[in-house]
């Protein structure tokens, strides 16, 4: 053997424990890890298991919808009309619009023919 081969051979074996203890504690933060996971994973099933078999009792509940489906469909018919009102004001502000262009179209054209 060679000189180095018998210096890592000595290192080796004064190290020997601590590398031994090392791998003792790695093996079992593995061996912990994966206990752990088997065990949420049997939980996860079994809670799956037990919901399918026995589900939650639905509970009846005796509330009256007739006041909000009242007051959902006169806000829908509000906003109905304000749309169609809306429609009619906005033709009405289409129309105001080409009439101010039309109006500024011809008080450019008036200005010019005066600088010239």
């Amino acid at each position: 053997m060679s000189q180095e081969k018998v210096d890592q051979h000595k290192a080796d074996k004064k190290n020997r424990k601590k590398l031994n203890r090392q791998a003792r504690l790695h093996r079992l933060a593995g061996y912990i890890c994966a206990i752990l996971v088997v065990l949420l994973l049997a939980a996860w099933v079994g809670y799956s298991v037990y919901n399918k078999v026995n589900p939650p009792a639905e509970t009846e509940s005796d509330l009256d919808m007739d006041a909000l489906i009242d007051y959902l469909n006169s806000t829908q018919d509000e906003l109905n009309q304000d749309a169609a009102s809306g429609d009619d004001a906005a033709a009405t502000d289409a129309a105001a619009d080409t009439t101010t262009d039309t109006t500024d179209a011809a008080s450019d054209a008036a200005s010019d023919t005066e600088t010239e």
